[in-house]
């Protein structure tokens, strides 16, 4: 949509972060987000998401033995470090479209840059 390219990432469906629920239509839920939200929306969502599960992955699954616990704080470190480099892609191609954008310079003439037809003849030759 905006900021990044259309591609599958195999990371969020092994990582639960783009699971069945969140395919319902023609387009994913983080496509359906991007395109409602525009680019700095959508990237105002992504630092927010990554700044979420950063921030609750220690307190969230307290109540879990230690193991699953682990496991689930695992799994909330993925999906915080997926949004955040989603976030970067982001900034990449920014960068980049910026670059292109402003890649174009103007032909600038010099004199002696002339095609020979129309040098100027010294006439004392």
């Amino acid at each position: 949509m905006y900021g990044v390219p259309k591609q599958r990432d195999e990371f969020m469906t092994k990582n639960n972060i783009n699971p069945k629920h969140y395919q319902q239509g023609r387009i994913s839920n983080i496509e359906f987000i991007e395109d409602r939200l525009g680019t700095s929306g959508f990237k105002a969502f992504l630092l927010g998401s990554h700044y979420k599960y950063t921030y609750r992955f220690k307190h969230k699954h307290k109540h879990l033995p230690t193991i699953q616990r682990k496991e689930k704080e695992l799994e909330d470190l993925k999906k915080s470090q997926w949004y955040l480099s989603r976030y970067q892609m982001c900034l990449q191609n920014e960068i980049k479209s910026h670059q292109e954008a402003n890649n174009v310079r103007p032909i600038q003439y010099d004199l002696n840059d002339l095609p020979s037809d129309t040098e100027v003849k010294n006439e004392d030759q």
